[in-house]
């Protein structure tokens, strides 16, 4: 803050002006730039804080709004995907061809030398090393509302 000295002042009275943080305005009446000076030009660093925060929060009110709404409409968007697709079956899990050969394993204890064997039955599962199948997929759009849900058929 610069610190003006006026020919009738003294220098204690202008101290004291310093320590109470009071502007001081040129004597000739313009400002440091040249311009005329008015009171409306004194804007304060609180008054410029304030101005910001009100800007913040109004701007903040419309992009409440949006995400409301984006929550809003993707949890709609859900529910229709299960209501359109409760009337298909779920997803489908493709699995190729398997040998089964069944067989009886008969294990005889070593500990009772005079108990039978006991048999336990088992199966064998053999699958292929390659196997190659071959579909076609017909996509489906089902509209409900703003919302669409894409079904698939397979020949």
């Amino acid at each position: 803050m610069p610190l003006i000295l006026h020919r009738n002042k003294h220098p204690a009275a202008l101290a004291v002006r310093k320590w109470q943080s009071l502007p001081i305005a040129p004597a000739n009446g313009f400002n440091k730039d040249g311009n005329p000076e008015t009171e409306d030009q004194t804007v304060t660093i609180s008054n410029k804080l304030f101005r910001i925060a009100l800007i913040t929060g109004a701007l903040l009110i419309p992009l409440v709004i949006v995400n409301l709404l984006v929550l809003d409409r993707s949890s709609t968007a859900s529910v229709v995907r299960k209501e359109v697709t409760s009337g298909w079956s779920g997803p489908q899990i493709l699995t190729g061809p398997f040998l089964v050969v069944p067989f009886v394993r008969s294990t005889s204890s070593a500990i009772k030398a005079d108990e039978s064997p006991t048999e336990q039955g088992n199966a064998l599962v053999i699958a292929p090393d390659s196997l190659k199948i071959g579909a076609g997929l017909r996509p489906q759009v089902r509209r409900r509302s703003l919302f669409e849900v894409i079904l698939y058929t397979a020949d």
